[in-house]
């Protein structure tokens, strides 16, 4: 009896915890709507406190108020480390909730537009308009 209780205890592993289950893939995920938006329901005024937390982002990225404080201008030539320093960080920068004007598109009715960044993906931004 004893020998087969220690056979038991050794039979018994312990069971480690799972990593969690395989992620979807893009298909999946396309499937599912990850990646839209929907078409109704979206309002342009339930998004103006996105827009107000994205300025307060940039002010603090870019550190407006210590620029102000020393009194920093834009150069004239474009050759400033500075400036090439904040031209890549508004590059980086994420772009959820900043108001974005259509300046060129395909589409001759997006022209002009003017909008909240509600999604940015590689190639689009998808905006919501006053109107």
């Amino acid at each position: 009896l004893v020998l087969e209780a220690q056979k038991s205890r050794r039979n018994k592993k312990s069971k480690k915890p799972r990593p969690s289950a395989k992620q979807l893939t893009a298909k999946e995920k396309r499937d599912l709507g990850l990646y839209r938006l929907p078409k109704t329901g979206l309002l342009y005024t339930s998004f103006s406190s996105l827009s107000a937390m994205w300025k307060d982002y940039m002010c603090q990225l870019l550190d407006i108020p210590g620029l102000k404080a020393s009194g920093w201008t834009p150069p004239s030539n474009l050759d400033n480390s500075k400036l090439h320093s904040l031209q890549l960080k508004i590059c980086r920068a994420d772009l959820h909730g900043a108001v974005i004007k259509v300046d060129k598109a395909d589409c001759p009715t997006h022209v002009g537009r003017q909008g909240i960044c509600l999604m940015e993906t590689k190639h689009t931004l998808q905006i919501i308009s006053a109107n």
